[in-house]
């Protein structure tokens, strides 16, 4: 079936697949426009590729758990980093040196 939009850019309901509301076809596409960080991290990125090749700048080994003991611990850094953000949000970055 095709979708067949009137005028106004909206499709009738009885071609939507609920037939109830008009949806407006353009509406998601005004929402979805590059901005200029966007297209310069495109770029840079296919410029990269372009140098590098395809394969990885560097490789990481594989991380292993050796110990059940090590989860608590990733745990509370976990924990303790949600409190440094909240801590970080409340205050504002102008009072923290970094």
């Amino acid at each position: 079936m095709t979708l067949t939009p009137d005028v106004e850019g909206r499709i009738p309901p009885e071609q939507t697949a609920s037939g109830q509301s008009p949806v407006r076809v353009g509406a998601l596409l005004n929402r979805i426009q590059p901005t200029p960080d966007t297209i310069v991290l495109l770029v840079a990125a296919w410029i990269a590729q372009i140098g590098l090749g395809a394969e990885p700048a560097f490789a990481l080994p594989a991380y292993e758990v050796r110990s059940l003991l090590e989860l608590p611990l990733y745990v509370g850094l976990g924990v303790l980093a949600s409190f440094v953000s909240i801590f970080y949000q409340k205050t504002g970055s102008k009072t923290l040196p970094f």
